[in-house]
């Protein structure tokens, strides 16, 4: 399959960051699509639960963020 993928971030006026992550074309089998837009969900839901955390962000905290981002299914489990 060919695919392609664009991601980056905008800096808006207000001084916050605004990601972006889509897809641009794809061409193959239509199952691995699906997988493909399953995993985008998926790091979509983890990304915000990761950047949500407490651990995120906070310097005295660094070494718990990793562990968080390491595993952020078992992190949302124990909330």
């Amino acid at each position: 399959w060919e695919m392609t993928q664009n991601f980056g971030y905008n800096r808006l006026d207000d001084g916050t960051c605004e990601v972006y992550h889509h897809g641009e074309r794809f061409e193959g089998f239509f199952p691995v699509r699906f997988l493909f837009q399953l995993h985008s969900q998926y790091v979509i839901w983890a990304t915000k639960r990761y950047i949500s955390s407490e651990e995120f962000g906070t310097e005295d905290l660094e070494d718990d963020a990793e562990v968080v981002r390491q595993n952020v299914p078992m992190y949302a489990f124990k909330e």
